[in-house]
C-alpha cells in the first residue's frame, strides 16, 4: 500500500526514518558514518535494524544530519520507549516548516499532534490519503 514501507523485524521504523531521513537530505551512507564517526559497515546495520542504537549513538546520528533537539527526543522515544522523557503539554511548541519537512519524508501516515490532548496539528500526505478524517483543523477554527 506505501511505497518503500515493509515493515519486518530486519528493518524498524527507525532504521526506515533514519534512511529516508538522510536521502532526504542527499546525504550518502559513507558521508553519514563519517560524520559520526563509525564505519559505513555499522552505519548500514544500524540503518538495516540490525544494530540497535544506542543513546549516545542516537545523539551521534542528530548531530550528523543536523537535527533540531526534539528530533532527538522522538527517536529516544521511538527507540526506548521506557526511558523517554518527551514533556507533557504544548509539544511541539510550534512547528516550523522544517518540522512539517521532516513529517513529509516519511513514506507512512505520521502526525504531529499535542500532548496528553492528541489534537492534530500537522499530517503528511500518506495520513491524509490514508485517514483523511483525521486531517488538523485549520489553525483559526474553533478548539473544544
Amino acid at each position: 500500500m506505501f511505497e518503500g514501507f515493509n515493515p519486518t523485524p530486519e528493518q524498524p521504523v527507525l532504521g526506515i526514518y533514519m534512511r529516508y531521513r538522510r536521502e532526504m537530505l542527499g546525504i550518502t551512507q559513507e558521508e553519514a558514518a563519517r560524520r559520526m564517526y563509525i564505519s559505513v559497515s555499522l552505519y548500514r546495520k544500524l540503518e538495516n535494524g540490525e544494530r540497535t542504537l544506542s543513546g549516545d549513538r542516537l545523539e551521534d546520528w542528530c548531530a550528523a544530519i543536523d537535527a533540531p533537539v526534539w528530533m532527538l527526543e522522538k527517536m529516544v522515544s521511538l527507540a526506548m520507549p521506557k526511558i523517554s522523557t518527551l514533556a507533557r503539554g504544548a509539544w511541539p511548541p510550534r512547528l516550523r516548516q522544517e518540522d512539517l519537512d521532516h513529517l513529509n519524508v516519511l513514506p507512512f501516515p505520521a502526525f504531529f499532534h499535542r500532548f496528553p490532548e492528541y489534537e492534530v496539528l500537522a499530517a503528511n500526505p500518506a495520513a491524509l490519503g490514508a485517514l483523511p478524517w483525521l486531517a488538523p483543523a485549520p489553525p483559526d477554527s474553533e478548539r473544544r
